[in-house]
């Protein structure tokens, strides 16, 4: 349904996971994360997380260092907020400024991105012109405009704040719906 434009875009990040800066030793973790299949969501039918980081975050934490997991599937603003309170114990993010004020990244990324993808639509009439694309600045002189979801902490700070439009919706999923209505030229 959607075209994927397989160019290197912006930059290379990674995710690391994140902790509240206090520390304190428990048998048991609550995890924050937004649903994002397929890399983490609870399932609608069995009530079971499952995705790619839910397996290597069962491995390492589960398997290896005998933690209870308790999975917390929120909008991501408010796994933000939870850890940054300190309700919830870590999450799995890229770590930003905003982010590192009030929370420690581990010391080797969890997961590296060699890759980013720029999606939109199919039949996009500047679809030429996208793949084309090989800086923010490019999408910031073609005035395209981009859409994420809300609490995008690496989005802001390198494609918004660079000087791309932006519109912000709930989640990965109403993004998605959000380029497919052509509502904005990419993600």
């Amino acid at each position: 349904m959607y075209q994927m434009i397989q160019k290197l875009v912006f930059i290379t990040g990674f995710l690391v996971v994140t902790w509240p800066n206090s520390s304190h030793a428990q048998e048991t973790l609550s995890w924050a994360f937004d649903p994002w299949p397929p890399f983490h969501e609870i399932n609608k039918e069995t009530k079971k997380p499952e995705g790619l980081l839910i397996e290597l975050i069962q491995e390492i934490f589960e398997k290896e260092l005998k933690y209870k997991i308790v999975y917390n599937e929120l909008p991501w603003k408010r796994c933000q907020y939870n850890v940054e309170k300190g309700i919830n114990d870590f999450m799995v993010t890229v770590p930003t400024k905003a982010r590192l004020a009030y929370s420690s990244p581990s010391i080797k990324p969890l997961i590296s991105v060699d890759e980013n993808i720029l999606l939109t639509y199919p039949g996009h009439p500047m679809l030429k012109n996208l793949t084309a694309i090989n800086s923010v600045k490019d999408l910031v002189e073609k005035k395209y405009h981009g859409v994420t979801y809300i609490g995008n902490g690496w989005w802001g700070e390198r494609i918004e704040g660079k000087g791309v439009k932006t519109t912000y919706v709930k989640s990965h999923e109403n993004v998605m719906k959000f380029l497919a209505k052509k509502q904005a030229d990419f993600r």
